[in-house]
């Protein structure tokens, strides 16, 4: 689609410093991208009371899994009960 918008020139010359993008064109579709996968995840909050977690799980006790090294030890997987969707 093309379109024609006026954008602030010191965000976006901003935006290119982080952007792995050259171009105008690829930072905004990057954004627009980012915006949708943002706004598309999951909101953990609504998951409260639908999970179950398996029998003895401690979440206090994967928080302390850090090792000395700061590397983390890998966490216990939770699956969502059926019907729970993205």
């Amino acid at each position: 689609m093309r379109t024609n918008i006026v954008l602030d020139d010191r965000l976006v010359q901003e935006a290119l410093k982080y952007a792995p993008v050259k171009t105008k064109k690829d930072l905004i579709d990057l954004a627009l991208r980012e915006f949708v996968d943002n706004k598309s995840r999951l909101d953990l909050t609504d998951l409260q009371g639908r999970i179950r977690f398996r029998k003895g799980y401690d979440h206090k006790k994967m928080r302390r899994s850090v090792t000395p090294a700061g590397s983390v030890t890998t966490p216990t997987v939770v699956t969502l009960p059926a019907g729970v969707t993205r």
